[in-house]
């Protein structure tokens, strides 16, 4: 059962606004297809609501966005957030920086989510 199976169709058409966590995608070992079918079809199913304005990515902590590669944050995750039209922001489990250490973050994020729009797997 996925998520669209559990909300009413009033529900579906009024969402404005989603959060999402790719946590157990970011972890540089062994990765199970389980979880990442599971968010390959999350993905798919919130493209669909017609309401959707917003789509926030939550990472526990900035260094989970840091670590590892744009090439391994896309492979993982990052492209089937393009299947998402609405827009993409970032926000924080917890964050410990400065002004300028949020900004950097700010940047990686869109660098890792720009051209996502190909989920064809080149």
């Amino acid at each position: 059962m996925y998520l669209k199976d559990r909300l009413s169709e009033f529900a579906i058409n009024n969402i404005r606004q989603i959060q999402l966590c790719p946590t157990s995608l970011l972890s540089e070992s062994f990765i199970r297809e389980r979880e990442l079918l599971s968010w390959t079809v999350l993905c798919a199913e919130v493209a669909d609501f017609p309401g959707l304005r917003q789509v926030r990515v939550s990472y526990p902590n900035a260094e989970m966005l840091k670590d590892g590669t744009v090439e391994f944050h896309r492979g993982r995750y990052a492209k089937w957030l393009g299947l998402i039209r609405a827009e993409k922001a970032l926000v924080f489990d917890v964050f410990e920086g400065s002004t300028e250490d949020r900004e950097e973050c700010r940047k990686r994020f869109i660098e890792i989510i720009q051209d996502t729009d190909d989920t064809s797997g080149e």
